[in-house]
């Protein structure tokens, strides 16, 4: 069975990869950089089985995101309950 191959350039949902490396384990890794300006070394393998997507950025942003819709007594990460207990609101 033929075995994909990484390029430099490639795109991994939001990380490009850079540099082919090593980590700390002698694992064939890539540097990527994050759309959001983080760079990482990843394993090849969680590259090519689509595991690795990002640096972490865009699953904390898509975990806070849920959370606000699913709370919808918090605006601007602030409790609407205490402004309308102080008159505000």
């Amino acid at each position: 069975m033929p075995t994909k191959k990484i390029a430099k350039g490639d795109r991994f949902g939001h990380l490009t990869a850079q540099e082919y490396t090593r980590d700390s384990s002698k694992t064939a890794s890539w540097k990527c950089m994050c759309f959001c300006g983080t760079e990482v070394v990843v394993r090849s393998s969680r590259l090519l089985s689509g595991e690795t997507k990002s640096c972490g950025c865009f699953s904390s942003a898509l975990r806070n995101e849920t959370y606000y819709r699913n709370h919808p007594e918090v605006v601007d990460r602030t409790l609407v309950r205490l402004a309308k207990r102080k008159g505000q609101a």
